[in-house]
């Protein structure tokens, strides 16, 4: 991006990065930090450095804070280029660009899975008389930088245990009326990858108002900066209009002072303010409760965990940036913003601060600089590797990056 401007608007994609499909599609969501209603600012994209529009990808930013990014197979089934791609999306200032967010995808056809993850419900409850229920699992396959792979349909459940009136089909599990309260062992397994993993499914016989009420992010640390904004979703049907919800942290109710929330339909938000950080005065982790209400009453709930951000400690960072930059011509300079996120053990990302890590080239070439986030590059730059190293004095820790400088046009 060349600029001499910059201010940070904060991207943010989930997932960080992805493996595109060659039979279907798929989608990224974007965030920024931007208010909903900001003024004066636009977005685009680019692929390895081309502006879009690119067939096959479709990019929409519903408002300042929110978009979405869709990739569809005749993409990656047509792109010939290098792997992986480098999409930037950009942050526009009466025209000029002043932010940009880097998201890597990778070539499905060079996946390697490294782990599994199992979504389903934690409970099914017996039918009545002869009817059948059925809980839907859902498994997803991490590389071992933790990138989500395309979807695949190469696994299976299987019952450890054989179970009176559950039987698995493809990836159901099924519940007829004359099963028996209680818990299954279910085993998802991929012989392709050669990943297993085995869960509980709870049988139940009362009713259930079970919603399956999630966030994302499941657990943060929030800002003692800036606003930390987690995403609410539910299984709620559609035509229930104008649903009941209420939240409490540490089981103290809502509202407070310090957090936005809001669930106008089956799903939403909750907004912690740099404000709550700063006066909160309870045990950490915090524990936050969204509860879903009939009548009045709870029938569901889904679990937020807020860490203490004065004690997160990085356990690795992972590194965004631009694979291949053109060299500028004269008097022009352009730049390579390496972007850092660091994380806990248990893969919760710590809050965003621009001066928690530095660049350091290594055996710096002619025509290339490093200050701070960013790396410049010069005219009198040649075409060759840039290698460097991005140090984290606070979380004492480094990773090792490189890029390649090509002649214009190339």
């Amino acid at each position: 991006m060349t600029t001499t401007r910059h201010e940070h608007v904060g991207f943010k994609f989930f997932p960080p990065g992805m493996y595109l499909s060659l039979e279907g599609s798929e989608v990224a969501m974007v965030y920024t930090d931007l208010p909903e209603d900001a003024q004066g600012v636009s977005f685009d994209f680019t692929v390895n450095g081309e502006p879009g529009p690119h067939p096959g990808i479709i990019f929409t930013m519903t408002q300042a804070r929110y978009g979405i990014l869709e990739f569809h197979r005749y993409f990656t089934q047509n792109y010939h280029g290098s792997w992986p791609i480098n999409l930037e999306v950009r942050c526009l200032k009466d025209g000029h660009p002043v932010d940009l967010g880097l998201m890597q995808l990778r070539d499905p056809r060079s996946a390697v899975a490294h782990s599994m993850k199992v979504e389903h419900p934690p409970e099914v409850t017996i039918p009545k008389d002869t009817d059948r229920t059925s809980a839907h699992f859902a498994a997803t396959f991490f590389d071992k930088d933790h990138y989500p792979l395309p979807r695949s349909t190469d696994w299976e459940l299987e019952l450890i245990e054989p179970a009176p009136g559950v039987i698995v089909s493809h990836n159901l599990v099924y519940v007829y009326g004359y099963a028996q309260p209680g818990e299954v062992a279910v085993k998802v397994s991929s012989a392709k990858y050669g990943i297993d993993q085995t869960v509980a499914l709870k049988i139940v016989g009362a009713p259930s108002d079970h919603i399956g009420i999630k966030f994302f992010p499941p657990a943060i640390y929030p800002s003692l900066v800036d606003s930390e904004t987690v995403l609410i979703y539910t299984q709620l049907p559609s035509e229930i209009q104008e649903p009941e919800f209420e939240y409490s942290v540490n089981n103290v109710l809502g509202p407070h002072p310090d957090i936005g929330f809001g669930m106008p339909t089956s799903s939403g938000w909750m907004r912690f303010y740099s404000t709550f950080a700063e006066n909160y005065q309870g045990p950490w982790p915090a524990i936050v409760e969204v509860r879903y209400l009939k009548g009045g009453k709870p029938v569901d709930l889904g679990i937020l965990q807020l860490r203490d951000p004065n004690n997160a400690i990085a356990a690795f960072m992972r590194l965004t940036y631009t694979h291949t930059v053109e060299i500028p011509s004269d008097p022009d300079r352009t730049s390579n913003h390496v972007f850092a996120e660091f994380f806990d053990k248990d893969h919760v990302i710590l809050p965003f601060r621009p001066r928690d890590w530095e660049v350091i080239l290594i055996d710096p070439p002619a025509g290339v600089s490093a200050d701070g986030n960013f790396i410049y590059v010069y005219p009198l730059a040649q075409p060759g590797e840039v290698r460097f190293k991005v140090r984290s004095e606070m979380h004492d820790l480094e990773e090792l990056g490189s890029f390649q400088l090509v002649a214009a046009g190339r």
